[in-house]
């Protein structure tokens, strides 16, 4: 619930608005670049705010920020996050039956109940939440004060010590920044990747028994079978465990209790090969380089750039 919630307060909140107020400048000190990025998104957040909050029914602005507020800070009163879903999860149907009048105002369709004081607060809780959550690995630090600021004097219309304008221009620039940090960041760490598989195949392809083929996967075989190998098109059911260089499984169809059964081509370019060296009834270990495996990509359990390893039991071949 509080997924869904969450989303629905961000299409009706609209974060990704266009900054368009009119504004008069505020003597707020802005001492340092996380001042200023802080800032710029309260701005920003703010002016999404009221653009979005004027298309709601009689929506109550001091209760959706005094929420916000309290809620940000563990400060006073405020709807908790599972009163707000509550809220929210009975406020789901009536936003879906909004209609606009002729002069374009939203209403909600005749005879449907809603209570502002209500849907502000768990608005407010929600988007207070959500922003903690968005902005709490921001790199410069997420300074609640100063993004407050911003929000509160955008939503309501105050001074502000930087124009929507400015505030976009502000978080693009520090978009970009945090952009081209986390490329060269990640070339680095590919670079280190690339060296230390480099090596550990290097080293690997020196082991008794180890096969390295022209592609660069390595194999050994632990039990050879009799049976007749797979091709590209075959279906086949193996046995298999997986697991990192650092000893790290990441699956296992044993631990399972079923053998998997898949398409040969339907798998990664070092299985695909491997599996076709072996005769069923055979048992191999594949050492499988990145490129051969899931390359940069980062799926959770298996980092950019891994060599996998596999101990692989072929059980026949289904069709």
């Amino acid at each position: 619930m509080k997924k869904s919630c969450s989303i629905l307060i961000l299409v009706i909140l609209g974060i990704g608005l266009s900054l368009q107020s009119c504004h008069n400048k505020a003597n707020v000190k802005l001492e340092n670049k996380a001042d200023s990025v802080n800032y710029a998104w309260g701005v920003y957040w703010g002016d999404s705010y009221k653009s979005a909050l004027s298309e709601l029914p009689e929506v109550d602005y001091d209760v959706f920020l005094d929420n916000f507020k309290n809620y940000m800070f563990s400060k006073g009163k405020y709807m908790s996050l599972e009163d707000a879903e509550k809220v929210m999860s009975e406020f789901f149907p009536k936003y879906n039956d909004m209609v606009k009048d002729e002069t374009g105002q939203t209403k909600l369709t005749p005879g449907v109940d809603y209570d502002k004081k209500d849907i502000s607060a768990a608005m407010g809780t929600f988007s207070a939440d959500n922003a903690q959550n968005g902005f709490a690995d921001m790199p410069c630090g997420f300074d609640k004060d100063m993004f407050y600021y911003g929000v509160e004097a955008s939503l309501k219309g105050k001074k502000v010590a930087l124009d929507p304008t400015e505030a976009s221009s502000i978080i693009d620039a520090y978009s970009e920044e945090v952009r081209a940090a986390q490329m060269a960041s990640e070339a680095e760490l590919e670079a280190a990747a690339k060296d230390n598989n480099a090596e550990y195949l290097a080293n690997n392809k020196t082991k008794e028994g180890m096969i390295t083929t022209e592609s660069g996967l390595q194999y050994r075989v632990i039990r050879q079978g009799r049976g007749d190998k797979p091709k590209a098109n075959s279906t086949v059911k193996v046995h298999y465990t997986g697991t990192l260089t650092d000893g790290t499984k990441f699956d296992s169809s044993y631990d399972r209790g079923k053998p998997a059964e898949f398409p040969v081509n339907g798998v990664i370019p070092g299985w695909q090969e491997g599996l076709q060296l072996m005769p069923v009834g055979s048992k191999y270990e594949f050492v499988i380089p990145p490129e051969l495996g899931y390359g940069s990509r980062d799926l959770g359990s298996i980092p950019p750039n891994s060599i996998l390893l596999f101990e692989v039991e072929l059980l026949g071949i289904v069709k």
